[in-house]
């Protein structure tokens, strides 16, 4: 049994009940010095979130891939197509999603499948470009993730690169009625 975090395991615990009669009440920070237990919390929460019927889906910001935009998310998607059994095709991912079809090569980076450009994004660059990546993640997501209860726990999230944070807040958007839950260290 943890002895420590005593008050913020029970925080945590109100947090959950509370979930289950109302909507999410924002991102929930998990800020430490590092070895101090974040991640010890976030599983708490986790195993909280499971006996309440919510599920967890998970990033892990990690320093080594910190170049490789977007490399978070791949995690996350890689995660919910797993039981599809046509991983390897992006447009059959998304085919009752026909407002997608001219976004799909912009899924590149979350998918790691070379996907060549329709019309549409071949004509996107930079910031633009960058802005229709993340809200192709963000549509794929929703299509993948539907309306069952979810929790967003994000690991390390004080490694996440620019390309990868900017999502979150759009995610929260999106998905407000569930809890994004940060693990950063200081």
């Amino acid at each position: 049994m943890l002895i420590r975090h005593s008050a913020e395991r029970a925080q945590l615990d109100s947090l959950v009940t509370g979930l289950t009669t109302t909507t999410a009440p924002g991102p929930i920070d998990i800020l430490g010095d590092t070895g101090v237990g974040k991640s010890r919390l976030a599983g708490y929460l986790e195993t909280c979130l499971t006996s309440a019927g919510i599920a967890s889906l998970h990033i892990n910001a990690d320093s080594l891939r910190r170049t490789t935009g977007f490399y978070p998310w791949h995690q996350l998607v890689e995660a919910l197509l797993g039981p599809y059994p046509h991983l390897g095709d992006p447009t059959a991912v998304l085919a009752d999603a026909p407002a997608m079809a001219d976004h799909i090569p912009l899924l590149s980076p979350v998918l790691h499948t070379p996907i060549p450009d329709t019309e549409f994004t071949a004509q996107l660059f930079g910031g633009g470009r960058a802005e229709k990546t993340q809200a192709a993640i963000i549509a794929l997501l929703e299509h993948l993730i539907g309306p069952a209860a979810h929790a967003l726990i994000v690991e390390n999230a004080r490694r996440l690169d620019s390309t990868s944070r900017q999502p979150l807040d759009s995610f929260s958007r999106a998905f407000a009625q569930y809890p994004l839950c940060w693990c950063r260290g200081r």
